[in-house]
């Protein structure tokens, strides 16, 4: 018996979706006041997915980045990422999870100012305990990827903000993680960098198939991703792929 259920938990793991929420709730306690940000999410993404949260502000995509990114615990509900709880993890078991398997992207890059590109880039796995030289050609051959290795000795204020976001790109794959989170990435660019930093994720996404989800607010960039999550007032109320929708529309008033 104990056999069998070590057998049917490992396959309930590879056949268990990369990202899974389970009627999640996130509720923030303000002084006397609560402030529910969001409701009764039930959601997968599956390896090599390229998710877009999209919606207005306040509708809960910061918010759902920083779950799936363990940024954050629900305050009801399940997260679990790659088969494990979230909520179930120690402080430095999320920590790890999240050096290891998770990769961010910010909306203001979160770039270490007195560091060069190259530094910027090769922290995390200096900080997983990789020797100086492993981790500088790895952070090398990631500013290649994004064309950058030109500019590898250049510190954050000496790059603009397309290329900062293309460093921020490079720190966030130089770990190979199994998932990428960016929260409004393009939100401080223009529209032609904006196109590029999506396609580049897209490149990235296709070329290494590593799971991307990310938030924006402008609809022009939809166009570039395979699956768009429309989220309101906290709540799913659309789930379209490129094959049409996952699940029905939620009956909301959006007007």
């Amino acid at each position: 018996m104990v056999q069998f259920e070590a057998y049917l938990k490992s396959f309930r793991k590879l056949i268990m979706s990369l990202i899974e929420l389970r009627q999640v709730e996130r509720i923030y306690s303000l002084g006397h006041t609560f402030l529910t940000a969001l409701t009764a999410i039930d959601l997968n993404i599956e390896q090599g997915e390229f998710v877009a949260v999209w919606g207005p502000s306040g509708s809960g995509k910061s918010t759902l980045c920083n779950l799936v990114g363990a940024l954050d615990l629900p305050t009801n509900g399940e997260v679990t990422i790659n088969g494990r709880d979230i909520a179930k993890m120690t402080d430095a078991e999320q920590s790890v999870h999240r050096n290891r398997s998770v990769g961010f992207i910010f909306q203001r890059f979160n770039l270490i100012n007195v560091l060069t590109a190259l530094e910027n880039v090769s922290l995390p796995l200096t900080l997983r305990g990789e020797k100086e030289h492993t981790s500088s050609r790895k952070a090398l051959a990631m500013l290649e990827a994004v064309g950058l290795s030109s500019e590898a000795g250049r510190r954050p204020d000496k790059l603009s903000g397309g290329q900062q976001q293309r460093v921020a790109i490079a720190r966030a794959l130089v770990t190979e993680p199994l998932l990428v989170v960016a929260d409004e990435p393009t939100a401080n660019l223009d529209s032609g960098n904006s196109d590029h930093i999506v396609s580049l994720m897209r490149h990235f996404n296709r070329a290494l198939g590593t799971t991307f989800l990310f938030s924006t607010h402008n609809e022009r960039l939809l166009a570039q991703v395979s699956r768009r999550i429309r989220l309101h007032d906290g709540r799913i109320v659309e789930d379209v792929s490129g094959c049409g929708p996952r699940q029905r529309r939620a009956d909301v008033d959006l007007d």
